[in-house]
């Protein structure tokens, strides 16, 4: 009984940092913008990102609409199947970016935009892995992008 609570304590104190707060709004022109800060001359929505971690690889095959130049990493430092995709990425030398999903306002932001629900996701040429798997990788690359 007291692991227990111990253990649902532990679970709260450790999620709890996990969330981000990113603002939406949209100015006048009627473009869309996120920001980890709110605009002086605008309302805007808090949107709360608390990520996930993608049970298993799923290549997307209809994601929204994605433009990337080279691989793109979105992750979470708490994220174990994010640091193997990282390593991956590094022992082949390939060239990639990376975003935290909760520590960057560009990783938050793209997070909402390409309506993420977990970490990893990996963007290239058109094409997006959600989880990670050196053998989903390959066979996304493989796959025509868009």
């Amino acid at each position: 009984m007291r692991l227990r609570g111990l253990t649902g304590l532990v679970m709260a104190v450790w999620t709890f940092p996990a969330a981000a707060d990113i603002h939406k709004w949209v100015d006048a022109q009627g473009q869309v913008h996120f920001g980890d800060q709110a605009p002086r001359n605008a309302r805007s929505q808090v949107i709360t990102v608390t990520p996930n971690v993608y049970a298993s690889p799923d290549i997307d095959r209809n994601p929204p609409v994605i433009s990337t130049r080279g691989v793109i990493l979105y992750s979470a430092s708490w994220c174990g199947v994010c640091q193997r995709a990282r390593a991956y990425f590094q022992s082949r030398h390939m060239a990639f970016t990376e975003y935290d999903v909760e520590n960057s306002a560009t990783g938050r932001a793209d997070y909402v935009r390409l309506q993420m629900q977990g970490v990893p996701v990996i963007l290239a040429g058109g094409r997006r892995l959600n989880g990670f798997s050196p053998e989903s990788f390959e066979i996304m690359m493989k796959s025509p992008g868009r």
